[in-house]
């Protein structure tokens, strides 16, 4: 057996030298070959990219010189283009650069005008190939893109005329001299360096299987010193498990000061180790069985047979196994499990078979029936045993009794359907007053909407009123003027019948008779000034048309009719606006938010002050009719002023505020003249509200 082990592992070395060698010259020639190809082929390209820029440089300075009159300093220098021409083409027609390069001119109509490899075909077209030459050349693709551009490489199949399937890859340098309509090009053929590298090549293979060889050489005589001591040291420690199983020592008596030295110093300190650790793997077993024997669920150790090799105290009692051993039983035999579906009993040792070279556990809910007393509900854990080699070597149960928390689920299970009951007896009730509110919000907007008009209503009834009360003024005037003139017209009429009239009392009669007819037109005029504003104001406020008015003219009529309840608190309206601003829109909207906004101002901002004052500026803001009404009342805190547009917010609950006036004043400018109000308030300075209402075209509205 040493033998054989020996020649193997000599094999081995051999074989790892040999085909490190073998990969180290394939990945030498591999690199080394294609980097000299590609070496060789930018130093022939770059050399012809030389030759013919040296022709066009010698073809731009004749050119030069002759349109200089170079000629003039220079005997030898050409006298014209022919003579520069012909010596150019003297020159290149004996130019040899290498063995496999070929130059030649061609003039931008295709025509070959120096072919030093077939003078004959010089001034011939050679767009149709070379005729009696031995290959065909694209001479028109390299015409096409020496047109294209003035420089350009290209790379092209040489195909033999006697036979299409011999190809020569060649590569051609073309550059166009424009002043003489020339295109020069070189080329060369890849065989030249196809040719220079298998001679290196092949040099350079021997040279490598010749180090090879070498090499194998030195690593087999490498190989038998470096095993010898190696088969001496096998041939102590094939034996340690029987010697340290019988008790006795182990001698290594290999002591070289090399590696193997050192391996044979491991040796002895790893017998020493296993005798240790045999010892103290003893003691390990019985530790764990007391480890085992405090864990509160039941552990079953089985070996990949079934057979239990070790339980605790617990899997016992769960098992009715106390007062005898099952140790070595199997487990299918002692341990009795039914699935809690179908009461079909569970084999542990299928899971053992299954799990075969698995990582993982298996958990499954059972019931565990005992030789004695009443079954148990059990979670079995089933995790297998790995070596170091993650082999299995057996399967540890675990089974720990949930008896109890099953039947706390099965009591929350019975209160989850109580509380779905429940909730769906929610839902209903929910839906019944969904439908009982979804009522009560149509009467209550059906209410604000009867609140809404008793509010106009209201407003107008105000309006009535203050008409009535500044009416009766002139009225009354104009009633005692009358009575007055009356009185005198008895007294005059008196006069007559007794013949007591004279001069100065006819004069007197016709002065007084003239101050009451001025009076009583007067204060008639003031009444039908006063019914016609009201007419118009009321009959807007009730009909929503729109109309074109003057809104200065209007406001006044409209302040005019609110005039009773200024008067009361000694207060003054200021009125600023231009004249003859109008306006196409809704007057009686616009009177209503006057009339509103007075009135909260009357009733809110002064309360029971006096001598407030109120100011409303109209202007034209580009567009847009603006309305800043501002009062110097109390104001209000940023709490009132935020919620002064929601309907049946007001501060004078149970006091006559219906909590609907600035709520209207908000509908009327966003919904029916469709502008934007805004307030701003300070307690203690006063309110503000900005009104902004758009211009309407009266075809707009039509």
């Amino acid at each position: 057996m040493i033998v054989k082990w020996q020649s193997s592992i000599r094999v081995k070395l051999a074989s790892i030298v040999f085909l490190t060698g073998v990969v180290l010259i394939a990945i030498i020639y591999w690199v080394y070959i294609p980097a000299l190809e590609k070496s060789l082929r930018e130093e022939r390209t770059s050399t012809l990219s030389s030759v013919v820029h040296s022709a066009v440089s010698v073809m731009d300075y004749y050119e030069r010189g002759i349109r200089e009159a170079r000629w003039r300093s220079d005997p030898d220098f050409p006298r014209s283009r022919r003579e520069a021409k012909q010596k150019i083409l003297d020159y290149l027609r004996h130019l040899e650069f290498a063995e496999s390069k070929q130059i030649f001119i061609l003039n931008i109509e295709g025509e070959a005008v120096l072919y030093p490899a077939f003078p004959h075909m010089e001034g011939r077209s050679l767009m149709e190939g070379r005729g009696d030459a031995e290959a065909e050349f694209p001479f028109e693709m390299i015409l096409n893109a020496a047109l294209k551009e003035e420089e350009t490489l290209l790379e092209y199949d040489w195909v033999a005329k006697w036979s299409q399937e011999t190809k020569e890859t060649h590569w051609s340098y073309s550059e166009l001299f424009y002043p003489w309509g020339w295109i020069v090009s070189a080329n060369i053929s890849a065989q030249d360096i196809n040719d220079h590298i298998f001679n290196v090549g092949s040099k350079l293979l021997a040279n490598l299987l010749m180090i090879l060889l070498v090499g194998l050489i030195l690593a087999y005589c490498f190989v038998v010193k470096l095993t010898n001591p190696i088969t001496r040291l096998s041939r102590q420690v094939q034996n340690i498990t029987e010697f340290l199983a019988a008790g006795a020592s182990v001698n290594i008596d290999v002591h070289a000061k090399d590696e193997v030295g050192a391996l044979a110093s491991a040796f002895r300190k790893t017998v020493q180790r296993l005798s240790t650790v045999m010892s103290t793997l003893k003691n390990k077993q019985e530790s764990l069985q007391t480890t085992m024997n405090s864990i509160g669920d039941g552990l079953v150790s089985v070996d990949l047979h079934g057979c239990i090799q070790l339980y605790n105290p617990v899997a016992a009692k769960l098992n009715g196994w106390t007062g005898q051993s099952v140790r070595n039983e199997k487990i299918d035999d002692v341990m009795v499990l039914h699935d809690l579906n179908d009461e079909t009993q569970i084999g542990i040792i299928q899971f053992i078979e299954l799990m075969q070279g698995e990582e993982g556990s298996i958990t499954h809910e059972a019931r565990l029936e005992p030789k004695e007393g009443e079954s148990y509900i059990v979670l079995v854990t089933l995790s297998p045993i790995l070596a170091l080699d993650e082999n299995n070597q057996g399967m540890v149960v675990v089974i720990r009794d949930i008896t109890r928390r099953k039947q706390q689920e099965q009591r929350l299970a019975e209160l989850n359907e109580a509380l779905k009951q429940h909730k769906a007896e929610l839902e209903e009730r929910v839906e019944q007053r969904t439908v009982a509110l979804s009522q009560s919000i149509d009467d209550l907007k059906e209410t604000q909407q009867q609140l809404v008009a008793t509010e106009k209503m209201a407003s107008l009834g105000r309006l009535v009123a203050g008409v009535s009360h500044e009416i009766n003024t002139p009225i009354g005037v104009g009633v005692t003027a009358i009575s007055h003139m009356q009185e005198i017209f008895k007294q005059f009429h008196k006069a007559c019948q007794e013949g007591r009239l004279s001069k100065s009392y006819l004069n007197s009669y016709l002065e007084d008779t003239e101050e009451g007819l001025k009076l009583v037109m007067t204060n008639l005029q003031r009444a039908s000034s006063l019914v016609q504003s009201f007419k118009q104001v009321s009959v807007d406020q009730s009909v929503d048309n729109h109309r074109t008015f003057d809104i200065k003219e209007y406001v006044e009529e409209i302040v005019a009719s609110l005039k009773p309840n200024l008067k009361k608190g000694c207060h003054t309206l200021a009125i600023h606006c231009p004249e003859g601003l109008t306006l196409y829109s809704n007057p009686g909207a616009l009177a209503q938010i006057v009339t509103n906004l007075v009135m909260n101002s009357v009733l809110h901002g002064f309360d029971d002050r006096t001598g407030g004052e109120i100011s409303i500026s109209i202007f034209d803001d580009g567009g847009d009719i603006v309305l800043d009404y501002r009062d110097n009342g109390r104001g209000m805190p940023p709490t009132i002023a935020e919620r002064i547009f929601d309907p049946f917010f007001t501060t004078k609950l149970g006091q006559g505020g219906s909590g609907l006036g600035m709520h209207i004043v908000y509908n009327l400018v966003n919904v029916t003249l469709e502008g934007q109000i805004h307030c701003e308030s300070y307690e203690g300075v006063g309110t503000k509200f900005l009104i902004a209402i758009p211009r309407l075209e009266p075809e707009v509205v039509a």
